[in-house]
């Protein structure tokens, strides 16, 4: 070729590539600064200059999606969403075979706000004054989002950029599977219809964001199972649709197997595991406690999760808890257990946790710590936190009421894996601490520390903190032998006290679990009650022994109250206190008029005698009725 020749074409080429060059040029100024209004907050120039780009229908393919999407934020920013629904469809109609712009478009009508208001026949999307009765859009924009995305499958099979496309898919699937973004798996089995667009709703639409947490069944009862159809539209059911889908990505992108095994085995572990049965977890839980008398019918029970094998569960199903057995296509524990046959997958760890969890949810947790084991590699502290929770040693008191004085007091002490536990008991200084706390707010004279004046958490404040000084002399010291089961679960003895605490009083009671833990409890014996009742314009309070009931007349009761008041100008406040003295009549009782105590008062009511009689109640408010 003869070098004019050459010349000749390189010119034309230059000619050809010179105005896309410079188009591309304008385009990524246009979006320099575009991106700068938006950075600096001035959303409407900022839209404008998005709008330009998401409607120019030379845009760069890969750009469209992007600036379509920060053109929507705009909007949103401007508070005029009712101007979205015409722009979106215009941007649509210039981009119709860009399947990235289709899919940006699909998620704004999943991530929008579908309510709105009718006027005239026309639908204004958001907030609107003046008129107009309220409907929703999240039917309507769920399938028009599907339709973007069934338009988008097309040009999407053809890109090269497989990895994209796989993301693509995956994004579908997540479309197909959530209704208003909350997943509801009942509605998988029906098939949405695409060829239509459903009408508004009346309302706003807060019947899509129920959740129904349990599976559906067939006519015979039995648990829906999603196949793979062979492709998209021989689909049955959105559940085909969006298995498909799954699967679909994977072939584009083989490396996200892993990912969507989870995501499968998530959706039936959330279908059918045992924690669908929650309502019923005092008949399954770690928190039932068992004993041998108790173990035999437990292996029997309708509820006995630790009894599953890897083939069944027992879960709770739109007709109700059923036990069956799991087809391995379904079945969560092998997906999960698949996954760990590829340690490098990137979902190890997740899959390793999921089944630990399983495994407790079922009450077998021998066989939850190997897993915890496994994921120890990606949260070393977590895993150990539950390792420990399953086989060390554990106690803890179970709460307990107030105590008749003169009988032997009794607790229930839950504990697990241990085989003795040493017990002792304290006089706790009630006196002295009701009397420290009125000293503490007679003298402070600024906003009051809630937790030194909190009477009904006297066990909290001695254990976290320190305030040792109300731990009287020991009174009692005993140990026990425990038989825990073997299978790591929780079981329950009842204690017995000693003589020691038949008298009335408070005891701090110390349980060390041997090479375990320590748990502690206040216990409270009484001799003395204390009731309050309003009247009309009046507060009535009885004073009674606690083991009889018997009236106790005669009785001196101590009244305190405070409040704090604010000291206007300042931030600085004035506490206000008063003290009076009442004593009970031949019924046990004590007439309180509002002259006397003023309700807008918090009061605390003491008896004591000089015989060892001691109850307290408070503090609390009182009001006068009507």
């Amino acid at each position: 070729m003869k070098l004019t020749h050459i010349f000749f074409y390189m010119t034309l080429l230059f000619l050809i590539a010179a105005p896309a060059a410079a188009e591309d040029t304008s385009q990524r100024e246009l979006r320099n600064r575009a991106q700068k209004a938006y950075t600096d907050g001035n959303w409407q120039d900022a839209f404008e200059l998005y709008r330009q780009l998401s409607l120019d229908p030379g845009a760069a393919p890969k750009m469209a999606g992007s600036d379509f999407t920060q053109a929507w934020q705009c909007l949103r920013q401007l508070g005029r969403l009712e101007e979205l629904d015409d722009f979106r469809e215009a941007v649509i109609e210039q981009h119709a075979g860009n399947w990235r712009l289709l899919l940006a478009a699909a998620r704004s009508y999943r991530q929008n706000t579908h309510w709105g208001y009718m006027i005239a026949g026309v639908f204004h999307r958001g907030h609107h004054r003046g008129g107009g009765h309220d409907v929703n859009a999240v039917a309507r924009d769920r399938v028009r989002a599907l339709q973007l995305l069934q338009q988008a499958m097309v040009p999407a099979e053809s890109d090269p950029q497989k990895a994209e496309v796989a993301q693509f898919y995956m994004e579908f699937a997540r479309i197909v599977q959530q209704h208003s973004r909350i997943p509801q798996a009942w509605r998988l089995q029906y098939l949405t219809d695409l060829t239509r667009l459903p009408d508004y709703e009346p309302g706003y639409g807060h019947a899509y964001g129920s959740r129904n947490r349990y599976a559906p069944v067939d006519a015979q009862g039995r648990p829906v199972y999603y196949q793979i159809p062979k492709n998209f539209n021989a689909a049955a059911s959105d559940g085909e649709r969006w298995r498909w889908l799954l699967a679909r990505a994977v072939t584009f992108h083989p490396a996200l197997k892993a990912s969507v095994d989870y995501t499968w085995a998530t959706f039936l572990h959330r279908q059918f595991g045992v924690q669908t049965l929650t309502d019923y977890g005092m008949l399954y839980g770690r928190g039932r406690a068992v004993d041998k008398a108790t173990q035999k019918k437990d292996e029997s029970g309708a509820y006995a999760v630790h009894t599953l094998s890897d083939e069944e569960t027992i879960a709770r199903l739109a007709v109700g808890v059923r036990r069956f057995d799991l087809p391995a296509e379904f079945n969560f524990i092998y997906t999960y257990k698949k996954i760990l046959e590829n340690r490098n997958n990137g979902q190890t760890a997740n899959a390793a946790r999921a089944l630990a969890q399983i495994y407790e949810n079922r009450r077998q947790y021998d066989r939850a710590v190997p897993y915890w084991q496994l994921y120890k590699k990606s949260n070393r502290t977590a895993a150990q936190k539950r390792i420990d929770q399953i086989t060390r040693n554990w106690g803890v008191f179970e709460s307990s009421g107030m105590q008749p004085a003169g009988t032997t007091p009794r607790v229930e002490y839950r504990f697990r894996n241990g085989r003795r536990v040493a017990f002792s008991a304290h006089r706790i200084r009630v006196k002295r601490l009701l009397e420290d706390v009125k000293a503490y707010i007679r003298t402070e004279n600024r906003r009051l520390d809630w937790q030194r004046i909190n009477l009904n958490n006297i066990g909290w404040r001695i254990v976290n903190e320190n305030q040792t000084q109300y731990v009287g002399k020991q009174v009692a010291s005993w140990q026990l032998n425990l038989d825990p089961d073997e299978r790591h679960w929780d079981r329950h003895v009842t204690v017995q006290f000693p003589d020691a605490l038949k008298p009335a009083g408070a005891y701090l009671v110390t349980a060390r679990m041997q090479d375990g833990n320590i748990a502690r409890i206040i216990i409270w014996v009484a001799d003395t009650v204390i009731v309050k009742k309003p009247l009309k314009q009046q507060m009535l309070y009885y004073v009674a022994d606690a083991v009889s009931g018997r009236a106790l007349a005669g009785m001196e009761i101590d009244f305190f109250g405070y409040r704090t008041r604010r000291i206007k100008g300042t931030q600085r406040y004035r506490v206000i206190h008063k003290h009076l003295k009442k004593q009970t009549d031949t019924d046990g009782l004590v007439v309180i008029n509002p002259a006397d105590m003023s309700q807008q008062m918090s009061w605390l009511a003491t008896v004591a005698d000089g015989e060892g009689r001691l109850a307290f109640l408070g503090f609390t408010n009182v009001w006068y009725p009507n």
